[in-house]
């Protein structure tokens, strides 16, 4: 007889695979099931987020519990300005875990799981740029140009749209196909493209030099 045994996945590694799911595979997926599954992949995204924060760990899950509730009613109401605002308060929220991540893996000793838990961070930074631009995009249709025509708001259904824009401005790629053209837009390209510069060369930098001197 095989003996049953619970195999438990590391936060870090769980974070990691939804954040990857969102960004990859969702856009895949035609309407209205699409929205759906981003709304509910931005759930699980805060609670595994939270659940990483050892300092007051406590407080950042019950915050986060109250903005999946938020965003749980949003799957019923489906109502574009308190989606809006929800996306307000989620940008802020995943800010600060993000920084609090930074300095948290920062500090550990490096390690395989330390270097997910980095990589994961990242990918999560990126994704609350995404809100953010959502955001923009909400206040100022002409924030943004997409093959020559201003980027409508479509609650939800954008956001293949705002992340491939940010990840590649992310990773300074810059295609050109989406064209920041308002005050805003711009700062928020600056912004994306200085964040991801500086998380690649100064925090992963930093862990795999620790992982490197550990190993010898």
């Amino acid at each position: 007889m095989f003996k049953r045994r619970n195999i438990k996945m590391p936060n870090g590694i769980a974070l990691l695979l939804i954040c990857s799911f969102v960004l990859f595979v969702v856009p895949l997926i035609s309407d209205p099931v699409e929205l759906i599954l981003t709304r509910l992949s931005y759930i699980v995204i805060l609670l595994l987020a939270s659940s990483l924060v050892e300092d007051s760990h406590k407080y950042y899950v019950y915050a986060a519990l109250i903005l999946v509730v938020s965003r749980g009613l949003l799957i019923i109401l489906d109502h574009p300005l308190l989606a809006i605002y929800i996306d307000i308060l989620t940008v802020m929220y995943l800010s600060v875990i993000s920084i609090k991540l930074i300095a948290q893996i920062i500090k550990k000793e490096a390690s395989s799981m330390v270097i997910i838990e980095a990589i994961s961070g990242y990918i999560l930074l990126g994704v609350a740029l995404t809100s953010i631009m959502g955001v923009i995009v909400y206040f100022d249709s002409n924030a943004f140009s997409y093959l020559g025509a201003p980027l409508a708001f479509q609650q939800g259904n954008n956001f293949a749209l705002y992340s491939y824009f940010v990840f590649i401005t992310y990773t300074t790629v810059g295609y050109g196909d989406i064209v920041p053209l308002s005050a805003a837009a711009r700062s928020l390209a600056k912004l994306t493209a200085l964040a991801g510069q500086i998380y690649i060369a100064v925090v992963v930098a930093i862990l795999i030099g620790k992982y490197l001197q550990a190993k010898d």
